[in-house]
């Protein structure tokens, strides 16, 4: 099924077998019949083939409608919005779901425990919200996870060391949150990483030897609000690779691994029927994620 047209939200239970509506930059704005997308429209609940969910770069207000936690979605992309509220505990009804993305909003409160029933989650995306108090340790559970994103957010308290069970991640980013106490040494299990971020916080600056196990990195963020830059230095052997990479990083404000990740929306796409989608290709609505 290919749409032609740009559905209002009051004709959405028409679409019952849609499985993918892409609506991006914007387009929420133009439609037909006076109808705006000012909020996320809760008809998306009717959709029940509905698997691919893109309304991203929309300025959409609100919270999240419950009606979508009841779809079978696995690929959920409302970045850059202007979405409220929190993410509830029925975000563990989507237990299919394998990309979401929420950067770039304004959704607060705490990351409920139960992200750790997304066990087919890939790529996890909360940049720059209003998320708070302690990362949940059951995020060490989403063991599918291969680009975990919390930066710019308020998360206080230590890094979790069941981040160590997320065998498969290749990009880590905690930047800029207020995080306390050391760097786990146990991340050097995670032997895929390709790009640690974790600047912008208050951790120790002591930098544990064991992250030189870590031979694939090729970036990695390390300054701390509350120490130097030499401290850190000071705690690595002179011809160290993490020095190396280090002193290469330094000049980086933004973890450019962080926001490119080298994970891509064709991963989740390819593993989605997308058959019967509103587009049969990214061209065809327009989908460049920056990751």
């Amino acid at each position: 099924m290919r749409l032609r047209w740009i559905p209002a939200p009051s004709e959405l239970h028409l679409l019952r077998n849609l499985k993918s509506f892409c609506l991006r930059g914007n387009y929420a704005r133009v439609h037909a019949k006076d109808e705006t997308y000012s909020s996320i429209p809760h008809q998306f609940g009717y959709l029940q083939k509905l698997r691919d969910l893109d309304l991203g770069c929309n300025n959409l207000t609100g919270p999240i409608p419950f009606e979508l936690f009841n779809l079978k979605l696995t690929l959920l992309n409302l970045e850059r919005n202007k979405l409220t509220g929190t993410l509830p505990d029925a975000i563990s009804c989507l237990s299919n779901l394998k990309f979401l993305n929420l950067s770039f909003n304004e959704m607060s409160g705490k990351l409920t425990p139960k992200i750790g029933s997304l066990t087919q989650l890939f790529l996890l995306d909360l940049h720059r919200n209003y998320f708070e108090g302690d990362i949940p340790i059951e995020i060490g559970k989403c063991i599918s996870l291969q680009k975990l994103d919390l930066g710019a957010n308020k998360f206080t308290g230590a890094i979790p060391p069941t981040l160590s069970n997320l065998s498969q991640l290749r990009v880590l980013s905690l930047t800029r949150n207020s995080l306390t106490g050391a760097v786990p040494p146990d991340l050097s299990l995670l032997t895929h990483l390709d790009v640690l971020a974790l600047g912008g916080n208050f951790l120790n600056p002591i930098i544990p030897i064991e992250l030189e196990r870590l031979t694939k990195l090729r970036e990695i963020h390390l300054w701390w609000e509350n120490s130097s830059e030499i401290e850190m230095l000071q705690s690595l052997a002179p011809d160290s690779r993490l020095r190396r990479l280090l002193l290469e990083s330094a000049a980086d404000v933004e973890p450019v691994g962080a926001c490119g990740g080298g994970i891509s929306v064709e991963d989740t796409a390819a593993e989605s029927d997308n058959e019967s989608g509103m587009y049969e290709s990214e061209e065809d609505c327009d989908y460049q994620p920056n990751w």
